[in-house]
């Protein structure tokens, strides 16, 4: 592999557009996951909201452990919620990384035995005591 010298930059308005070369862009994409870190532009997210969420992850971080670990993911069924340095395993060996996997606030879905296991992973996120949601 050649020696990176910058982060991948990926436009995914390109992935959006109907005469794109998705292949290409997709062939990018897998590049730049081996990295492991790469921006993304062309999202169409207003800087005031990307502002807004930077804020919220900076004050979540800065918490002591013990608030961040009243949402680790471990308790929810959708594995939403804060997972902390070197307790998530990619193959067999530990991430040391600390995150909190958000997304949107659908209802858990009561998914059945022959559903596809992905389905599992829709459902309401965790939020610290004192926080608050965009639904709430």
């Amino acid at each position: 592999m050649a020696q990176l010298t910058a982060l991948p930059v990926l436009d995914i308005s390109r992935f959006r557009t109907p005469d794109t070369d998705r292949a290409a862009f997709l062939a990018e994409l897998r590049s730049a996951h081996e990295v492991g870190f790469f921006y993304v532009t062309g999202h169409g997210v207003p800087a005031a909201l990307r502002d807004e969420a930077l804020t919220a992850a900076r004050a979540f971080f800065a918490l002591p452990e013990k608030r961040r670990l009243e949402i680790e993911n471990l308790n929810s069924p959708q594995f939403h919620g804060y997972t902390r340095t070197g307790t998530e395993y990619t193959a067999g060996s530990a991430d040391w990384r600390e995150q909190t996997d958000i997304g949107p606030e659908p209802a858990a879905l009561g998914t059945g035995p022959d559903d596809p296991d992905y389905l599992r992973l829709i459902g309401p996120n965790q939020w610290p005591s004192g926080a608050r949601s965009a639904t709430r």
